[in-house]
């Protein structure tokens, strides 16, 4: 295995986390969407409005199960629509009111993307953990001295 590219995956996953968090934030507050949702939105708007409900999944990089569960809240607020077409299989649709709002809300996303050259950028988080003395996620992953030991069936036990 190697360090530097387990050290890399761990950075890119904080520097990522820091910027969903800034995105769900200020979409949040603004527009009441979180970043996927507005992901998602974007994903249907570029496909025309509407999309088979098993190719946005692929699209999205996501389950079909895990799609359902990120549109039921968007369907219930009418921001889109799921229905069955013609060979029965599941299509959704953006609503005019999700179009409205996703073109509100890009505004919002772009503004916050805009000073995050993701080439460069070295996140809050990353310079964080440099300044917290966390060393090991900065450089490079080592075995900790001691493992610690399998909880035990009866402490299991007691935790129910």
């Amino acid at each position: 295995m190697s360090e530097e590219a387990l050290q890399a995956c761990v950075n890119r996953h904080l520097e990522h986390a820091a910027f969903v968090f800034r995105l769900d934030d200020e979409l949040g507050t603004h527009h009441g969407l979180a970043w996927a949702d507005f992901v998602l939105l974007t994903v249907l708007d570029a496909a025309g409005g509407a999309a088979p409900a098993t190719e946005l999944a692929r699209t999205l990089h996501m389950r079909a199960s895990h799609l359902l569960l990120r549109l039921l809240p968007l369907e219930k607020t009418g921001l889109v629509e799921r229905a069955s077409d013609g060979d029965g299989k599941r299509r959704v649709t953006l609503r005019p009111h999700g179009r409205r709002l996703l073109y509100e809300a890009r505004d919002t996303a772009a503004d916050v993307c805009a000073p995050w050259d993701m080439r460069t950028y070295v996140s809050p988080t990353i310079q964080r953990v440099s300044a917290l003395g966390l060393s090991h996620l900065q450089n490079g992953f080592r075995a900790p001295h001691s493992v610690p030991e399998p909880m035990q069936p009866a402490k299991l036990s007691s935790l129910r």
